[in-house]
């Protein structure tokens, strides 16, 4: 970890908690909540606000590598201020909605546009610029307030429907984004460089790593890429039907819910215990881990016994959906170095994003033609099965943290920096 007498590098983590809280990993969620009220009062069918977070959600995907590329350039504040101002400004506008769908789908392409400062990458990028030894643990402490805000913000926003009503509820909600977003970014979210100004400090803040154009001509770049877009179509495929499959089995829907509230649980405790893991064992190792678990998940849920086998399959996958995010941000890290980091994540988290789309078309598909979820159950194992023998080809870290760095030739530390990195 990289500490200066002036700043504090743990308020960067703190941050990036507070803004992932009621990020775009959340408000997903949260509009799922306000979808009936809507419908209702404008006389507008659920599929137009559907339709809508699916643009969002693409939208969002076709960002990533832009945001990436604009933090690597300017630094954290100058693009996540007015970005963070932009998503809570969108999200009040939700609060003057009409039934437009035209109206509607510009409010969502807005929300998926200054969504894309609401995502992990510029945290990622923020801490991993500040934190080496200790960087696993910090990014799963920042990841894990999406957890919480999956927890939380839902119900909340339930209880100001009920309490306020639908427009007064995004307006607070807005409220909510500038407070917890906008203020601890404007606060805490500095570069290095913006720290250090003197001569030598200006020489260790140094950050080596690769071009963005030499990493995507890496197998590397694309192992990490297939991997991780396989594990998620697979995962939220099966996570996203998964009430409505044990509900067809006979489950009460409340039982089946409480599947979902499992997954969530088990997602939060694993992005704290996979952080704090991947400072002490491999990454690789974890990765094949959190593969073959919702792996193993599905099967026993693609297995037709109920009882208390169903939720232990949904804590399988939970615990995959916590570990992922900082794994693809850890790796790109260790793997391709910080220089470009916003630019090569941004363009490997756009195909994670899109994969959040992928499952669940194909079960629905699926089980249409089919009446069953076999077939796509029986795809999404052997994906989680590829993604593991993917990654576990990765090999040694290309800049492993320095109290374990050893410098081997290779191809790609042609570009590395001999100057220290900005860590301790």
């Amino acid at each position: 970890m990289f500490k200066t007498s002036k700043f504090n590098p743990w308020l960067i983590v703190v941050a990036s908690f507070c803004s992932l809280f009621l990020g775009m990993g959340t408000i997903g969620y949260v509009l799922g909540v306000f979808l009936k009220p809507i419908s209702v009062e404008l006389g507008i069918g659920r599929s137009i606000i559907s339709a809508g977070i699916l643009t969002a959600s693409l939208v969002n995907a076709a960002g990533s590598p832009f945001i990436g590329i604009a933090l690597d350039r300017w630094g954290s504040r100058k693009v996540l201020l007015p970005m963070a101002a932009l998503f809570a400004a969108v999200i009040a506008s939700f609060s003057m909605l009409v039934p437009s769908s035209v109206l509607i789908m510009a409010l969502f392409v807005l929300l998926g546009f200054s969504g894309v400062a609401m995502t992990p990458i510029p945290y990622a990028r923020g801490i991993s610029l500040w934190f080496d030894e200790r960087r696993g643990l910090a990014l799963g402490l920042s990841i894990a307030g999406i957890g919480l805000g999956i927890a939380i913000v839902p119900k909340l926003a339930g209880f100001l429907i009920a309490t306020q009503g639908w427009r007064h509820a995004f307006l607070i909600l807005a409220a909510i984004v500038l407070c917890a977003a906008f203020i601890p970014i404007a606060v805490c979210m500095k570069e290095p460089s913006e720290v250090n100004t003197d001569q030598d400090s200006k020489a260790a803040v140094t950050i080596p790593g690769v071009e963005a154009r030499a990493a995507f001509k890496t197998w590397r770049f694309w192992a990490m890429t297939l991997a991780f877009f396989f594990a998620i179509v697979a995962i939220n495929g099966c996570v996203s039907h998964l009430v409505a499959l044990l509900t067809d089995r006979g489950m009460p829907a409340a039982d089946a819910a409480s599947a979902i509230a499992l997954i969530g649980l088990s997602a939060l405790i694993s992005r704290l215990v996979s952080g704090w893991l991947l400072d002490r064992v491999s990454g690789v190792k974890l990765a094949v881990f959190f593969f073959l678990a919702p792996a193993c998940g599905i099967a026993l849920i693609a297995s037709g016994v109920m009882g208390f086998i169903p939720f232990v399959g949904a804590i399988l996958c939970g615990i995959a959906i916590g570990g992922e995010v900082d794994l693809l941000a850890y790796f790109v890290g260790r793997y391709f170095g910080l220089k470009h980091f916003g630019e090569i994540y941004g363009l490997i988290f756009a195909a994670f994003s899109a994969g959040f789309g992928v499952g669940p078309f194909i079960s629905g598909i699926v089980f249409d033609k089919t009446h069953s979820y076999g077939f796509a159950f029986a795809i999404y194992i052997g994906l989680l099965v590829l993604a593991a023998a993917l990654v576990s080809r990765l090999g040694p870290y290309e800049y492993p943290a320095r109290r374990h760095a050893v410098r081997q030739a290779g191809p790609m530390r042609s570009d590395r920096s001999d100057q220290p990195q900005p860590h301790a």
